[in-house]
């Protein structure tokens, strides 16, 4: 097998992992968490009574929430994906210099969305901006998705995100509220869309008989 061969192997090795509609569906749990965390912080006044601690929780709270999603999915995976189109894996060589780039990558990230969130905290005449660039972000990774993995589906939700971050600016929110917004409403999109491609997926898709899935099972793909 030669690498373009792997390559495309390990593309829809990758595209079935979006299928079925469970990666929506965590996504959305995740957004769901934050936005009721920003909502409780505005209702509760959280940030007068825990002040500086207020950033550590919300780190602690994100990371939680990715951990989540991940085993999650994958058991809801093992439960309902695989007994129907079987479990494929590739490996790939770890290479040091990919981490470190993934992470900085990660860090410069951070850095400016954050620096962008300090500007804008910094004058309030500008606060409005706060949910337009992040649904634009949200519909940005989802459009990437889309042209990634051959999905249409995520193109759409691309659209509705940044749609939906022009709309918040006119409920007149402060920009707790804002964001709790913005997280809410994405997850309301996402759950839409993971809802009604795992119906697709479970009216398309039969489990496979017991010896069936022995042959399906353990399949792992080399990429280099």
């Amino acid at each position: 097998m030669n690498n373009q061969s792997i390559h495309e192997t390990v593309k829809r090795t990758q595209r079935s992992w979006f299928e079925d509609g469970l990666w929506d569906l965590g996504f959305a749990c995740l957004c769901m968490l934050i936005g009721t965390y920003y909502y409780l912080i505005e209702a509760l006044q959280l940030e007068n009574r825990l002040g500086m601690v207020i950033p550590l929780i919300q780190i602690g709270i994100i990371l939680l929430a990715f951990w989540g999603m991940g085993k999650g999915i994958a058991y809801l995976k093992q439960r309902i994906t695989q007994p129907r189109i079987g479990y494929a894996s590739f490996r790939k060589n770890p290479s040091t210099q990919s981490r470190r780039a993934r992470a900085l990558r990660g860090m410069l990230v951070g850095v400016v969305v954050g620096g962008v969130a300090g500007l804008i905290a910094s004058n309030p005449s500008t606060e409005y901006l706060l949910p337009i660039i992040m649904c634009v972000v949200f519909g940005v990774m989802a459009v990437w998705l889309g042209f990634r993995f051959g999905l249409l589906r995520f193109h759409i939700i691309g659209a509705a995100c940044v749609a939906l971050g022009f709309v918040i600016p006119l409920l007149h929110l402060n920009m707790t509220l804002s964001m709790a917004a913005v997280f809410i409403g994405e997850a309301i999109i996402w759950l839409f869309s993971g809802a009604l491609t795992l119906a697709i997926f479970l009216q398309n898709t039969t489990p496979h008989k017991p010896e069936e899935q022995m042959l399906d099972d353990g399949h792992s793909i080399e990429e280099e």
